[in-house]
């Protein structure tokens, strides 16, 4: 059946504007974007407008709110070729992620046509590449489609629209987000690793208008993510710190200058601190967070609503476009305090809480560790006051794994109750039975708020295992320091082994952190970044072990948990560990730490500036690639200005541009087996500079990446070598 391409279009934009409503409204209207926040690769793609299940060919489909797609009987005549449509237009993506194109060719009688040739291509200077285009079915030769869609480079693909409807999958378990391509229809994929903006266009050989036969597309990448601040529940007429964090996708540092909007969408009398406006931007600082304080102007019980956007400024890459390129929201809670006793309340008079105690409130969560699969599993939770001050108006969330039930469970699978008031020095225990319906590790974490306490919580997790199953014999251990300062290096160590007689192929070693705590700066190579996890994919023979390896910066103080899990290839959890760190703050007992010191740290006579250079991979195979990481850290008294490096990669290795990356995206050339980056203005007192040289191993031996830094004011350039990489 043919489909209306006129009124087609009508409802992808109609799906458009519905959409858009339901977003919070900013306070200006910037476009926005489908990055996930994650890290995860993903698909941009136009709105979806849902089929019609098999109908007459007279019988149209109108979705609910929108103009739909007609059906045309097969033997009605076809006229000539003239609109050629493309979405979406100019959307934003993630680096590394993939972006789907969809185009069709409608014809004069409004509906779109099958086996039209398209030839899609980038334009010069365009970042990026194509990696895919639909293919023709079996049977399109047949039906005199000759047009052989393929990828000839990466700049250039050849396309045919298709006779059939077509779900792409985006590969998460919910199906409302796959793109849905219609019969008429064709779709381009694109990707890029570096940040920049690939202008696509694509071009209908059967349109008759020379005007209307090529159609543009802009995708701006954006090396990007983000978290938002959670949920928090504060006392009325309080006060409550709001923090973004936006940082680098491909390295993790900051994304020093973008901006965080804060908007206060409905709820009681609130605004932000200094003026109490309801719409604030926050710029991200040197730490990579975005703040901002919410205050009550008016003592009033309510729920907040905030909607935030993360904004890339006009200054940036990507062409210099202000843009959206990420937009949440969280809530804030005003609930009412107890009055201490003793405290009058004379009328007008805002009665003042005396000096005492503040809550403290500590949570312990316990079950069993293993449990058989479509089983209840029973939790215990002790709440406990460990001040003599009573807490009041206490509220628990128990919030559960996706394959735990409880029959009083909310749609985010969470279960909410007031415990009220817990007197000081008193614990109350609870317990709680969910049915486990899914294998694999499912956890349960608790969540205590209430006025005047910090939020405490604890987690629990249970292993779910059919009876008939016999997991195969895999160890984890995780090992690094019990207690660090802020700005420190936490280096943590997980050492995985087969301890089977079997080969374990695809397995998936997930290293989970806590992203408030600690920044993951350096991590053994082979990585994937996950939504506040690194993972890596291994096979290991009968008795083989792997050593894995990842580097935190300590950045607030508090007790991080760091859990490690392998899973086999079929999702299933096998073996799992932990290592508990606690984060003290920098006090004036203990001056504030050393930069991290690696094997190849410089101690030269320019004192001021310090160099690392640290293979990534040692050893590694001729063939193979890795990656320097080149560190600079002035730890001087005053700026470094005008700070030039230059890597000489050794004779047995050449470089590889893909992959080398300088200081906030630093511009780089390679010549002759240099890679020399351009000079960054600036290296501020106690900053830390990150460049990564990639390169290709090409011959066996032993060598040593030489690296030269140069800055005004000093006599003579600063060289570093790293340690020895062995090629094999």
């Amino acid at each position: 059946m043919q489909r209306s391409w006129m009124s087609g279009l009508s409802a992808a934009l109609c799906s458009a504007a519905i959409l858009g409503a339901a977003l919070c409204g900013g306070c200006s209207g910037l476009p926005t974007s489908g990055i996930d926040p994650s890290g995860e690769q993903i698909f941009v793609a136009p709105p979806v407008v849902e089929l019609p299940p098999a109908t007459s060919v007279d019988a149209p489909f109108i979705p609910q709110g929108c103009e739909g797609y007609y059906g045309v009987p097969s033997a009605q005549a076809e006229l000539g070729d003239v609109a050629l449509l493309l979405e979406p237009r100019e959307p934003v993506a993630a680096i590394g992620s993939e972006v789907i194109l969809v185009a069709g060719v409608g014809a004069a009688d409004g509906y779109l046509r099958t086996h039209r040739r398209l030839e899609w291509s980038l334009a010069q200077g365009s970042v990026g590449r194509f990696t895919a285009v639909e293919k023709n079915g079996v049977l399109d030769f047949l039906l005199g489609d000759f047009n052989c869609p393929r990828v000839v480079t990466d700049s250039f693909a050849i396309g045919s629209t298709g006779r059939l409807n077509v779900r792409l999958d985006r590969g998460t378990p919910s199906p409302d987000d796959d793109i849905q391509v219609l019969r008429g229809q064709a779709w381009a994929a694109l990707t890029s690793p570096v940040e920049g903006d690939s202008v696509a266009n694509v071009f209908a050989t059967s349109v008759q208008d020379p005007k209307a036969r090529v159609q543009q597309a802009v995708i701006h990448w954006v090396d990007a993510q983000w978290q938002f601040p959670a949920p928090a529940i504060i006392p009325l007429g309080g006060k409550h710190t709001l923090i973004t964090i936006v940082e680098r996708l491909s390295n993790h540092t900051p994304r020093t200058g973008w901006r965080v909007r804060y908007e206060i969408a409905s709820g009681p009398a609130a605004g932000f601190v200094p003026d109490g406006s309801r719409c604030v931007e926050a710029v991200v600082d040197a730490t990579g967070r975005a703040v901002v304080d919410i205050i009550q102007t008016q003592p009033t019980a309510g729920t907040n609503q905030i909607c935030l956007q993360v904004i890339r400024p006009a200054e940036g890459s990507c062409g210099g476009k202000t843009l959206v390129v990420g937009s949440g929201a969280t809530a804030i809670t005003w609930a009412s305090a107890p009055i201490a006793p003793g405290v009058p309340t004379a009328p007008g008079i805002t009665p003042s809480l005396p000096a005492l105690q503040q809550p403290t409130i500590e949570v312990r969560l316990s079950g069993p560790s293993e449990a058989a699969l479509n089983s209840q599993v029973t939790f215990q939770i002790a709440v406990a006051n460990r001040s003599s001050t009573p807490a009041a108006n206490l509220l628990i969330t128990a919030r559960l794994d996706p394959g735990m039930e409880h029959p009083q469970a909310n749609p985010q699978n969470a279960i909410e109750r007031y415990l009220g008031e817990l007197p000081g020095g008193a614990t109350r225990q609870l317990s709680l039975t969910v049915g486990v319906k899914r294998p694999g590790r499912l956890c349960l974490r608790i969540e205590v708020n209430g006025g005047g306490i910090a939020p405490a919580g604890d987690e629990a997790c249970v292993t779910v295992v059919s009876p008939q199953t016999a997991l195969p014999q895999l160890t984890v251990k995780k090992s690094g320091p019990s207690e660090l300062r802020v700005g420190e290096t936490a280096r943590f160590t997980i050492e995985v082994q087969n301890t089977g007689k079997e080969t374990l192929s695809g397995l998936k070693i997930i290293d989970r952190y806590d992203a408030a705590a600690l920044m993951p700066t350096l991590a053994t190579e082979g990585y994937q970044i996950e939504q506040d996890a690194l993972s890596w994919e291994l096979n290991l023979t009968a008795g083989q072990s792997a050593r894995l390896e990842v580097h935190c910066t300590c950045r607030a103080e508090g007790k991080s948990r760091n859990r490690v899990e392998a899973y086999l290839s079929d999702g299933t959890l096998v073996s799992e560990a932990e290592a508990r760190l606690e984060i003290r703050s920098q006090t004036a007992e203990r001056p504030p730490a050393a930069p991290p010191q690696f094997p190849s740290v410089d101690t030269s006579r320019e004192e001021s500036l310090q160099i690392s250079v640290l293979g990534l991979r040692n050893p590694v195979r001729v063939g193979n690639e890795l990656r320097y990481e080149i560190r600079l850290i002035n730890q001087g008294t005053s700026p470094l200005r005008n700070v030039a490096v230059t890597a000489v990669v050794p004779e047995g290795m050449t470089p590889n541009p893909l992959g080398t990356l300088g200081h906030q995206g630093t511009q780089f050339t390679v010549q002759q087996g240099e890679v020399r980056f351009a000079p960054a203005a600036q290296l501020a007192v106690g900053e830390t500079q990150y460049y990564y040289v990639r390169v290709r191993a090409k011959t066996p031996g032993r060598y040593r990446l030489r690296v030269e830094v140069t800055a005004a004011g000093l006599s003579q350039p600063v060289v570093k070598q790293s340690e020895e990489t062995e090629v094999f």
